[in-house]
């Protein structure tokens, strides 16, 4: 499971470099914006009102986006948001013209909401969540997780313990505690699994081995990586960092290249 886990991680980065149409935060908050009163509502916003936004925001038609999206009446309007925000990552969208804006490549949107219905899985109401919820996402990544319990804090100062969010608010925090890092090539994430199989039947990866690897990447080793690389945690633990830690600090990867 924890190689899996690392696997799935380091494909989003992998993607991250490779796809040119991507989802931004300008035209997040501007989506969000007409939802935001309306997490627990339902049928409140209409489907002719959501075709407006979307089309002068995405600069793209809304026909077509009813192929992969199809509004539902008498839903809760979180759940009709959430499914939009699946249909505009396969949709052929174009960037807002805020150049400071970050940015969800389709893959990230998909991982990202798929992390979001993780949260989702043992409650039974709609497509919104609370902040016990959300504190119960990324148990695998620790650098996400530690990230995301500092805003849930902060959240819960600026407004209060029952507040909920929607899709959209969670992306808007994604896109703010996402590492910078450029990803992985599939070339780089093999040279994980090489090391994987070298050391699957050993009590933990040799240090000198991972060395190796994140010096392959030119990743610079700091004394946090050697402390990481001499834990002594078990392999599939310790790839999980490994690779989560190099596709965080990879600065090499260029863009159109995995």
């Amino acid at each position: 499971m924890h190689f899996k886990n690392a696997l799935t991680v380091c494909a989003v980065y992998i993607l991250t470099s490779a796809w040119s149409i991507e989802l931004d935060s300008a035209q997040l908050i501007k989506l969000n914006k007409l939802f935001e009163d309306h997490k627990m509502s339902t049928n409140e916003i209409s489907e002719k009102t959501i075709a407006k936004v979307v089309e002068k925001t995405f600069r793209t038609e809304w026909k077509p986006l009813l192929v992969d999206f199809e509004y539902e009446k008498n839903q809760f309007d979180s759940t009709n948001l959430y499914n939009l925000l699946r249909a505009l990552g396969q949709g052929n969208i174009k960037n807002s013209k805020d150049i400071k804006a970050d940015r969800l490549t389709p893959f990230e949107l998909d991982f990202f909401l798929e992390e979001f219905d993780t949260c989702l899985e043992s409650y039974e109401h709609p497509k919104y969540i609370n902040f016990q919820q959300l504190s119960e996402s990324f148990n695998y990544w620790k650098t996400m997780k530690e990230a995301l319990n500092r805003k849930i804090d902060e959240y819960k100062i600026e407004y209060g313990d029952d507040h909920v969010m929607n899709a959209a608010d969670f992306l808007l925090i994604i896109m703010e505690i996402k590492p910078a890092g450029l990803g992985l090539t599939l070339e780089q994430v093999e040279m994980f699994v090489s090391l994987y199989e070298e050391h699957k039947m050993s009590d933990s990866i040799h240090p000198a081995a991972s060395e190796t690897v994140f010096d392959d990447i030119g990743i610079a080793i700091k004394p946090k990586l050697k402390v990481l690389f001499e834990s002594g945690q078990p392999v599939g633990t310790l790839l999980v960092d490994l690779m989560s830690v190099a596709a965080e600090q990879n600065r090499a990867v260029r863009k159109n290249v995995i």
